[in-house]
């Protein structure tokens, strides 16, 4: 029998015995060539030292190391030809188990012997101080006044010498990292040895670099390692990680590959696997047109549970790549499932068939029926319809808190009175007269309230198109005043692309709803065996709710974020106190979001649609004028005779000197225009703004957005481990282009959805009572209807 002799303690009085395993005894599903007679040699890369056998009788300072230094491999030969027990002491430089001895054509396992101390063991291990106690024959001595431990279950003798160095205190010897497969043996006899608390500070060392994001693609050797070793270790953030990793790439029973991974993490990892799948198939089956791809992906029918040969992965890939029929409608192409990240599945709301729909301007009619004449003539876009707002809109998303209901806005500023028209640019409105109206665009706004009033926030999501993140937009970016942030637009400017969500919320969730971006894209992007290989700088715009919303409960997460672009939508977009707009407050009354669109007829009966999206939440109330009227002046007259209107003014004003505003203004539009010319259209929603009476104080944050979806600029092209193109070899990429001399009426589009998105955001927001008691009064709408229809009886009079 050849042996090794590791002395951990010279003066040793229990010799641990490992048989180390030969192939043929390996476990099923490990690794043929990193197991067997070797340890993992990637063990030797992780330490400097080896800290081989060492055969001494000298108490001293010196290493292991050292010490076998000082004995060559002809010593080591020679002694171990001199000795009965065939003790080899040369050291093992690179980190393996001598090769299995041939002798008379029998190969011989061979076997390691490691001198320990007693008291060191029974003080860190549970197991040791029961083996090694009176009652156990591990207790008695044998001939050669030793105890002797059989180790039958331990096959890394690495693994085992690493932890006996550190329950023997001699930590010099200890490496600073290990790699997974000695990771997870070194876990296996911890869990054996119960001698957690004495490895704890080094695992958690070790187990450090894993803790970071894993990207895995299949239930394999090394996530069962991974599972082992951070369930031993106490991690509790990885473990987490690796057994959702699990769920959904397990294609059955969750092979262990040999690791004593327990069985109520393995049961619980197939039990929440059947029901992922239940829930997926049921879901599956609700929706007819994908049972097609489902049977072509040789998903449908289902097995039965738990699901044998299939993974949550597998599946979910196969689903993503079913699209809706185009027969079903025209505005529904697009996939029909996505994965959002917690084990659920959301599907693409099919667009509500918007036929003549009326314009929020008025409450006469279709938007169709109107002549020129009365198109120039609209209604002030104060006047909002209560079924446009009930029924078409989608209702605020509340997560994490109770939903407050808010009563609708009946009949507009104007009801149904044709006859109070006030001007309001030369443009027609589009069907749904809001940004959605740009074809591909989608939006989606989730809303965030508490019962006690205290949360009073959200956000809004904006997708230039569905597929964002390979097909760029041309875009462009303005800053009116720069008190006030949006991230990205350094790209912006110098590429002229946009390809990432477009999110507004309040001040203090850019940091979150950037983390949500990549989030989302991670999921859905970045899982591959290079990791995160590709270039995104998401855009996330703010303004400042903190008057109505207490802005230390930090309500907006990523999660939030992933809903909102998972369930972003062609259908029109709720305004007023929802999304991100739903704390904010504009000209001296409850502010919030709001959206507007023109149609802008082109050459060769072509139209092109320009809308514009508001976070409204800036400006003073005797600015306020409504398509040219100062109503806001007349109405702060009148409040100075009304004592709470003008104690109501006054928190407002003190509210405004305290932190003033900002607006985010973000403008789509499906006209063929270049980056500098997005720029110029950008700038146009300026002259909306200023009509409706802002001055864009210092502390105020305006900042301006506008792109054009004409454009599919294919980006992710070159990263950092492919290239489909040479990026030294310019490459042409063929467009349109609009005509500078015919482009004054996407201009006015521009400036005049604008106008109109804020007077939106304005009337369609309601009285809120919020942090502190703090409450904001909604623009009174019958009093405005009066004020504009008096001063068109003047006009009228010339």
């Amino acid at each position: 029998m050849s042996t090794m002799r590791v002395e951990i303690d010279p003066e040793g009085d229990v010799l641990i015995f490992l048989r180390i395993k030969q192939e043929s005894e390996k476990p099923e599903g490990a690794d043929v060539a990193d197991t067997a007679t070797k340890i993992d040699t990637e063990t030797a890369q992780d330490t400097s030292t080896d800290n081989a056998t060492v055969a001494t009788t000298e108490a001293g300072p010196e290493t292991a190391a050292e010490t076998a230094a000082e004995t060559t491999p002809e010593e080591t030969t020679e002694n171990a030809q001199d000795t009965t027990t065939q003790t080899n002491t040369a050291d093992v430089s690179n980190g393996s188990v001598a090769e299995a001895i041939v002798k008379d054509d029998v190969e011989i396992s061979p076997d390691k012997h490691f001198l320990c101390s007693k008291k060191h063991l029974t003080l860190a291990s549970r197991r040791a101080a029961k083996i090694l106690s009176d009652n156990f024959q591990g207790a008695s001595k044998e001939d050669d006044g030793l105890h002797h431990w059989i180790f039958e279950n331990i096959s890394d003798p690495r693994a085992l010498e690493i932890v006996l160095h550190i329950i023997h205190g001699k930590t010099r010897a200890v490496p600073q990292s290990v790699g997974l497969e000695l990771l997870a043996n070194i876990a296996t006899i911890v869990d054996d040895l119960v001698c957690h608390d004495a490895i704890a500070f080094f695992g958690q060392n070790w187990i450090a670099p894993y803790t970071s994001t894993v990207l895995l693609w299949s239930m394999d050797q090394k996530l069962a390692q991974l599972i082992h070793a951070s369930f031993v270790f106490e991690h509790a953030r990885l473990f987490d990680n690796v057994t959702k990793l699990a769920v959904k790439w397990s294609p059955d029973v969750v092979p262990t590959f040999g690791l004593p991974i327990r069985e109520d993490i393995l049961a619980s990892i197939g039990s929440k696997r059947a029901s992922v799948f239940k829930n997926l198939f049921d879901r599956s089956m609700l929706l007819g047109s994908l049972m097609q791809a489902m049977n072509s992906a040789r998903v449908y029918p289902p097995p039965s549970p738990p699901y044998a040969s299939l993974s949550l992965g597998s599946v979910m890939f196969a689903l993503r790549g079913a699209y809706s029929p185009k027969y079903y409608s025209a505005e529904s192409e697009g996939r029909l499932f996505q994965y959002s990240g917690k084990w659920s599945v959301s599907y693409w709301p099919t667009p509500p068939q918007v036929a003549q729909a009326a314009s929020k301007l008025h409450e006469s009619g279709p938007a169709t029926t109107q002549t020129s004449e009365q198109a120039r003539n609209a209604s002030a876009a104060i006047s909002k319809r209560a079924a446009t707002s009930t029924a078409s809109a989608q209702p605020p998303n509340t997560f994490g808190m109770t939903p407050v209901k808010s009563p609708s806005k009946s009949g507009g500023l104007f009801g149904a009175q044709p006859d109070n028209e006030a001007h309001l640019g030369f443009w027609q409105p589009g069907p749904k007269n809001g940004i959605t109206d740009v074809p591909g665009v989608l939006a989606h706004t989730i809303t965030i309230r508490d019962k006690n009033g205290q949360v009073n926030t959200g956000l809004t999501t904006i997708l230039p198109r569905r597929d964002w993140f390979h097909k760029a937009c041309h875009a462009g970016v303005f800053r009116l005043n720069g008190s006030g942030e949006m991230t990205g637009t350094h790209w912006i400017e110098e590429s002229g692309l946009l390809h990432s969500p477009i999110l507004i919320t309040n001040s203090f969730a850019v940091g979150q709803c950037y983390t949500g971006i990549y989030k989302y894209a991670i999921e859905h992007y970045g899982q591959s065996e290079e990791g995160v290989d590709w270039f995104l700088l998401p855009v996330v715009a703010e303004t400042f709710d903190g008057h109505l919303n207490d802005l230390r409960v930090f309500a907006v997460t990523p999660e939030h974020v992933v809903e909102g672009i998972t369930n972003a939508s062609p259908d029109p977009i709720a305004e007023g106190n929802v999304g991100g707009g739903t704390g904010m407050m504009c000209q001296g009354w409850k502010g919030g979001t709001g959206t507007s669109s023109r149609v802008v007829p082109g050459e060769n009966d072509t139209s092109y649609t320009v809308a514009a999206l508001v976070q409204a939440n800036y400006g003073r109330l005797q600015h306020l004028h409504i398509s040219g009227v100062p109503v806001g002046r007349i109405l702060q007259k009148r409040n100075t005779t009304d004592k709470e209107a003008a104690a109501h003014d006054e928190e407002y004003d003190e509210a405004k000197d305290k932190k003033d505003g900002s607006i985010i203004i973000i403008i789509a539009t499906d006209a063929p225009l270049l980056p500098g010319q997005l720029q110029r259209l950008a700038k146009r929603a300026t002259m909306g703004l200023a009509r409706v009476g802002s001055y864009a104080h210092n502390p105020s944050g305006d900042l301006f957005l506008a792109f054009s979806t004409a454009a599919e600029i294919p980006v992710q092209t070159v990263t950092g481990q492919h290239r489909d193109v040479d990026p030294f070899k310019p490459g042409m990429i063929n467009m349109d282009a609009t005509d500078n001399q015919t482009i004054n009426g996407l201009f006015e589009a521009a400036a005049d959805a604008t106008e109109e998105a804020i007077y939106n955001a304005l009337c369609m927001a309601e009285t809120m009572t919020g942090n502190m008691g703090r409450t904001v009064e909604a623009l009174p709408l019958q009093a405005t209807r009066e004020i504009i229809a008096r001063f068109k009886e003047a006009e009228d009079s010339f």
